[in-house]
């Protein structure tokens, strides 16, 4: 808990970093970059992992090597593809882009991608702190020395120092991971042939989670593609800002109250203990409203003032986004007990239904509100979508209760 709490922190601090001393553009880039990253994860890992974390439990080290192997061997092909096609992208359609960016970008894609499969599959293996301590040196630990250049030396403060040592900190940690798993025999993963059948299988039954993980990552980013296209890296340098403390507010909320609850709710429904979990439903509902209420006016209030201590009007002009996107994230998480009920009551298509339908909205919504509105149009946008996954999950949840009364 204080691992990634602690990750939260250092970067919300970068992000006060980047707002101060980089340019908009900067900042923009560094918000795609994030944005690509983030989807990629998903979109080439295809969630076996979903699986595979499953299946390695308590299995004798030769059994183990084998399904790890398998799973990196299925991740790393995936990256090929992603390598040849952004090569080929940016040399036949986007040549302006840079090879420079690019080239990062894919690199943080790869070591992201197998770093995550990493953390997920050490929870699997019964080693939680391990992983979470991968995670920080991911995540976190390369940005006190890009702040620590950045104030020394002001040709430091560039996005790509930041991506530089952000690339050096996820290699640190595929690297712990590598020195934690030495002692597996690998060379019998080299001699033993893959299980093409087993594996099809499992990428198959993973088809519906990679879908809906897809699209709930997705709705998070594609406003600031959007609002690439039609108003300009410098705005997508707002929003980033802003979005990353709206990801916080959600963060918080994951490790502080749902973590916690939602496993209590898969026992009382496999329990049949119907009231205690409509009991339990509304007491995080409520718990979780007025937590995201303070931190959203706590983080409304004090935005706009740190535009002015950073020398940044535009956080102050454009404060009214950031209500809106605060509004529509205390819609979202007010509701969000509803689709941790679905899943405990193993309602999956609730989930992959409303994510779908989250990003759908988003998009769409961006695509048209943007240029009619202007960059208010990504508030708006934000506020509809919230209020028809809020209306969706309401509706899933009295079709369960319609087709089981007095079970609820």
């Amino acid at each position: 808990m204080s691992l990634r709490l602690g990750s939260l922190a250092i970067k919300m601090l970068l992000m006060l970093y980047m707002g101060k001393y980089l340019g908009l553009y900067d900042l923009g880039t560094y918000g795609l970059i994030a944005a690509v990253v983030a989807l990629s994860i998903p979109i080439f890992g295809m969630r076996l992992e979903y699986r595979i974390s499953r299946e390695i439990v308590g299995l004798a080290p030769d059994e183990l090597v084998i399904k790890l192997r398998d799973e990196f061997a299925f991740y790393i092909s995936n990256y090929i593809l992603l390598i040849i096609g952004a090569l080929l992208w940016v040399l036949l359609f986007s040549p302006e882009i840079g090879m420079k960016i690019i080239g990062f970008t894919i690199l943080l894609c790869v070591l992201e991608g197998i770093s995550t499969v990493a953390c997920t599959n050490l929870i699997a293996l019964s080693r939680p702190i391990i992983s979470n301590v991968v995670f920080f040196f991911r995540s976190s630990i390369w940005v006190i020395p890009a702040i620590a250049l950045g104030l020394y030396d002001p040709s430091f403060r560039t996005v790509e120092t930041i991506i530089t040592l952000w690339a050096g900190g996820v290699s640190l940690s595929i690297i712990t991971v590598a020195y934690i798993w030495r002692t597996l025999p690998w060379r019998l993963a080299l001699s033993t042939p893959f299980d093409k059948n087993h594996l099809y299988s499992n990428v198959k039954k993973t088809l519906p989670i990679w879908f809906g993980e897809m699209s709930i990552v997705a709705s998070v980013y594609i406003d600031r593609f959007v609002v690439e296209h039609f108003l300009g890296r410098e705005y997508v340098g707002i929003i980033s800002f802003y979005g990353a403390f709206i990801i916080a507010i959600s963060s918080l909320l994951a490790s502080g109250i749902f973590a916690f609850a939602y496993p209590k709710m898969i026992a009382m429904h496999k329990g049949e203990q119907f009231k205690e979990l409509s009991s339990l439903t509304k007491n995080i509902t409520i718990q979780a409203s007025v937590f995201t209420a303070i931190l959203a006016i706590i983080i409304g209030a004090v935005i706009p003032v740190l535009g002015d201590f950073m020398d940044r009007p535009e956080f102050r002009q454009y404060a009214p986004v950031l209500w809106l996107m605060l509004f529509a994230t205390w819609i979202k998480l007010t509701t969000a007990s509803l689709q941790h009920l679905s899943y405990a009551r193993h309602q999956d298509w609730a989930i992959w239904g409303g994510n779908f339908l989250m990003l759908t909205l988003i998009a769409v919504l961006n695509i048209v509100m943007i240029p009619i509105f202007g960059f208010i149009g990504v508030g708006y946008s934000a506020v509809i979508a919230a209020i028809a996954l809020s209306i969706w999950r309401v509706y899933c949840m009295l079709i369960y209760n319609n087709k089981n009364k007095g079970m609820t």
